[in-house]
């Protein structure tokens, strides 16, 4: 039986990690930031298994503080009360919608589907979501 968490996980971390830095984000999988202006954008992932298979990436962009670590700050991005944080999934077109679940992206795209998803995650944090963030 392979391992779909783990295949996932090593390409996100091929993939979309190196587009981050060369984004300007910091921190290490799966929770990164990036300082600008007056506020931190902060991406975050959680990669399922099991009956729940699927990717996801929460975005939010919360007020700067440069006493804080990557850690608290994205605490503070997943606790905040009354700000929008968005998924990744919410910016995707339906099709690219479902590619999340493990299942829909290998149908979609066959054996090399982990890595054909890590593209199109970072391919949407490159376009969505710095649209959304542009927005915050």
């Amino acid at each position: 039986m392979r391992d779909d968490k783990a295949r996932v996980t090593a390409a996100l971390k091929s993939i979309v990690v190196p587009g981050l830095r060369a984004r300007g984000f910091e921190g290490s999988f799966p929770k990164f930031r990036r300082k600008v202006d007056k506020c931190t954008h902060v991406v975050w992932f959680t990669v399922e298994s099991g009956a729940h298979a699927q990717v996801q990436a929460g975005l939010n962009a919360i007020a700067r503080r440069d006493d804080t670590s990557v850690a608290q700050d994205y605490k503070r991005a997943i606790g905040v009360r009354n700000q929008t944080d968005v998924r990744l999934t919410d910016l995707a077109s339906k099709r690219d919608h479902a590619s999340f679940w493990y299942e829909d992206a290998e149908a979609r795209w066959g054996e090399a589907w982990p890595e054909e998803l890590a593209t199109m995650i970072d391919r949407l944090l490159e376009t969505k979501a710095e649209a959304w963030w542009k927005r915050r």
